[in-house]
């Protein structure tokens, strides 16, 4: 079944349609980022660790962040780390804060040493 063949059978609209579904249910990703730090709010205590925000003074419930992650928890390199959890994309990576008795997050920024994201040979 080819691309030809499909808009030989079904009409332009519905073939759109379809094509659009097929490409829109893309799944997104946990992006964690250890050599990114911890800025805004977040920059003299660093960043809070992911799965025991409590243990790091940060009030944001549990239960609530986990389900930010794919699998429903953080990942095990997650840590306090920047990160991108999967079910709450953003623009950029983030952090909730540690020690700050409530539950701030900020933005993080590049490491002081940048490290090359993207290499071409």
């Amino acid at each position: 079944f080819s691309a030809s063949m499909a808009m030989t059978t079904l009409s332009m609209p519905t073939f759109a349609v379809l094509l659009c579904a097929c490409l829109g249910s893309a799944e997104m990703y946990d992006a964690v980022f250890p050599n990114h730090v911890a800025a805004g709010k977040c920059a003299a205590q660093g960043c809070a660790k992911w799965d025991d925000l409590a243990g790091d003074g940060n009030t944001r419930s549990q239960s609530d962040v986990n389900k930010k992650w794919r699998d429903g928890a953080a990942p095990a390199n997650a840590g306090r780390n920047c990160a991108m959890p999967a079910n709450d994309p953003d623009m950029t990576y983030w952090c909730y804060c540690k020690g700050s008795g409530d539950s701030s997050w900020d933005y993080c920024a590049s490491p002081s040493t940048p490290v090359p994201e993207q290499i071409n040979l």
